[in-house]
């Protein structure tokens, strides 16, 4: 560990040399904190894109359930359905109301 300077011990050269490191540490602090703005702005983009897809499905099901309803379309809603749940859900195919 470094000796602490003091006001009558420090020399020049040693003040320069603290300053540089002062500055050096600020200009990591700035660059660290503009990577953690962007980070944050990557994860709400990522939040939105997820609260989209989200809602999206959410509005094929109602469809779905609409579909059902419909003899003419109650196939496309078993279907519609098993697409939206994905090849590892329980098979529903026996109930086709919502």
């Amino acid at each position: 560990m470094e000796p602490r300077h003091t006001a009558n011990t420090i020399t020049s050269a040693a003040l320069d040399e603290l300053y540089a490191r002062l500055d050096a540490e600020e200009e990591a602090s700035r660059r660290l904190l503009a990577q953690r703005q962007e980070m944050a702005e990557e994860r709400y983009a990522w939040q939105e894109r997820g609260d989209r897809a989200e809602a999206a499905v959410e509005r094929a099901r109602q469809l779905a359930s609409r579909w059902a309803v419909m003899r003419a379309h109650g196939g496309a809603a078993r279907e519609l359905r098993a697409a939206l749940d994905g090849p590892n859900a329980p098979d529903q195919t026996k109930d086709a109301t919502p």
